[in-house]
């Protein structure tokens, strides 16, 4: 019989996580694509080579979770529970993500590929997206102040529907704040 919680273990290659909560847990080599992790509870666990790509995570919890080359394609973090939602990912997938109008403040995301990710309304004021990649990201009416976008590529964000006071932001990116004026910025 499975339990519903565990705590302190390390999990390689487990192919259904069917237990309702993990704390301080370590997955290697998961793969979760495609499967229902709805309502599940994830606290201080490492993701590892894990591929949750297309996973259903309505109302799932992650707290002081890291992921760390990792699959999260198409993920829904939207409908996660948001309370205590934080996460770090480090050289991870997010392509095609949804993370209309969440808290991202305790979130460090770097050299992630978000390619067609959408973080309308998100609050991501003070978050470091060092060395990720935001080409055809939606940024409206999100909060980037303070936020390091300094080494993040195809940055294309409109400071008229985005609210950027002091970012950091590399000069070879500043075309990405003016692209819809159609300017030809020569450098």
């Amino acid at each position: 019989m499975e339990k519903d919680y565990y705590c302190d273990q390390e999990f390689e290659s487990l192919k259904n996580p069917e237990a309702e909560e993990f704390e301080a847990c370590t997955f290697l080599n998961c793969d979760w694509s495609n499967q229902d992790l709805s309502r599940k509870k994830f606290v201080d666990c490492e993701f590892i080579d894990c591929n949750l790509s297309n996973a259903k995570i309505l109302g799932s919890f992650f707290q002081s979770c890291q992921f760390s080359s990792c699959k999260l394609l198409g993920l829904r973090f939207d409908q996660c529970n948001s309370f205590s939602f934080g996460i770090e990912a480090n050289d991870c997938q997010l392509r095609n993500c949804n993370f209309y109008q969440m808290d991202l403040r305790n979130c460090n995301l770097h050299n992630c590929d978000f390619n067609d990710s959408d973080f309308t309304g998100v609050n991501l004021s003070g978050v470091s997206l060092y060395g990720s990649n935001l080409s055809a990201c939606l940024f409206e009416e999100a909060n980037l102040e303070k936020s390091d976008l300094r080494t993040c590529s195809n940055l294309n964000i409109d400071p008229e529907q985005t609210s950027i006071k002091q970012a950091q932001i590399s000069a070879s990116a500043l075309s990405g704040l003016l692209r819809k004026y159609q300017l030809r910025i020569n450098e």
